[in-house]
């Protein structure tokens, strides 16, 4: 058993509060620490699992607060047969075993229309998957008629969720949001589940808005790349839209597969500002100064996700520090700022394991 004295709730409760686990261990949280729900990342991508980068982002991950993650497959690395799922099931299982990361490890299926890449149906199943993904870029936005049919049918035959992505996140493709309007009137047609990753703009949260409230089960995620990307008037629509409920999830955004121009310094290592280590005091420094409290920090994070992507409940969680400061400094094109965040994890309990952040 994990007990964990002298903790915080959400509201500010000290409480002691116990986890199931197979070894005994007591942490005292002094009063000072806060006890909020571990995070789920809904947007993320490691790439080819078992490399030194990809066990480094794992590492970041639980280290993080984050204690389950769905993995958008690359364009280029990925099947949507049935077999490659699995394969690629047991050997995530199998090099988390190795590392002792008990992480809960899921994945989307990425579809595809090409008529050189055969669809297999029984990989529509949730067992294997928590969405199907269409990238809003390459062969993807051009799908034809009979392919976006194919998708929705059986995705609500199997009540599995349409993810739309896109790999830059870049508001200003123009397939952007044509193809989100498409599948807005697909969603309506077939009563789908349709989550929208990457919301960067006014334009895309006044389609997502009008479908919501046509009661259309559309959801809505952005991430730090669009939160503080240093368009004031970007980020100003989204954190409207945050506190307004249009944009219900916060994910990472991380991708080892994509290359940022702005680098990050810490503790002496370079890090992209999307490294899933500082998703959570960028976010909660950010909601201090915007006013947003933990219990919407815990619904953006956590329990929405949940809800959208039907995940099972468990007892993972994250003791966090909400006046602990540090210092990243942030690096582009040669010149460096500091920046100082307010609010850091210090333990992670995942599946009865503890880490220390």
């Amino acid at each position: 058993m994990i007990k964990i004295k002298n903790v915080k709730t959400v509201v500010g409760d000290v409480i002691t509060h116990t986890i199931p686990s197979e070894e005994w261990k007591e942490i005292d949280a002094e009063g000072r620490l806060h006890l909020l729900p571990a995070m789920i990342d809904p947007h993320i991508s490691l790439g080819s699992e078992g490399s030194e980068q990809w066990n480094l982002s794992i590492d970041s991950i639980i280290r993080g607060g984050i204690t389950s993650i769905i993995e958008i497959p690359h364009e280029f690395s990925t099947s949507n047969m049935k077999k490659e799922l699995e394969d690629k099931n047991r050997r995530v299982e199998s090099i988390l075993n190795k590392l002792d990361i008990p992480l809960n490890y899921s994945q989307y299926l990425l579809y595809s229309d090409s008529k050189d890449e055969e669809l297999d149906v029984s990989a529509f199943k949730k067992s294997l998957i928590k969405g199907a993904v269409i990238h809003l870029e390459h062969h993807h936005s051009n799908m034809t008629e009979k392919g976006w049919e194919n998708l929705f049918r059986l995705a609500a035959q199997e009540d599995i969720p349409i993810i739309l992505n896109s790999f830059e996140g870049d508001s200003k493709k123009k397939t952007r949001l044509p193809t989100i309007e498409k599948a807005i009137k697909h969603t309506e047609s077939w009563s789908n589940r349709l989550y929208i990753l990457n919301v960067a703009s006014q334009r895309e949260i006044d389609l997502i808005q009008e479908g919501q409230e046509r009661s259309l089960l559309i959801y809505a995620e952005t991430n730090p790349k669009h939160l503080f990307s240093g368009d004031n008037t970007e980020a100003d629509c989204l954190w409207k839209a945050l506190n307004a409920g249009v944009i219900e999830t916060l994910g990472s955004g991380f991708s080892l597969a994509q290359k940022s121009k702005d680098k990050i310094m810490f503790r002496g290592r370079e890090h992209t500002i999307l490294d899933p280590r500082f998703l959570l005091p960028l976010l909660l420094t950010a909601f201090r100064d915007k006013g947003i409290s933990l219990e919407q920090f815990t619904q953006l994070t956590s329990t929405n996700i949940q809800n959208i992507l039907e995940f099972e409940k468990n007892q993972d969680c994250v003791l966090v520090d909400l006046e602990k400061e540090d210092v990243i400094q942030k690096v582009r094109n040669g010149s460096s700022v500091d920046h100082k965040l307010i609010g850091w994890p210090v333990y992670t309990v995942v599946n009865g394991q503890v880490f220390v952040s």
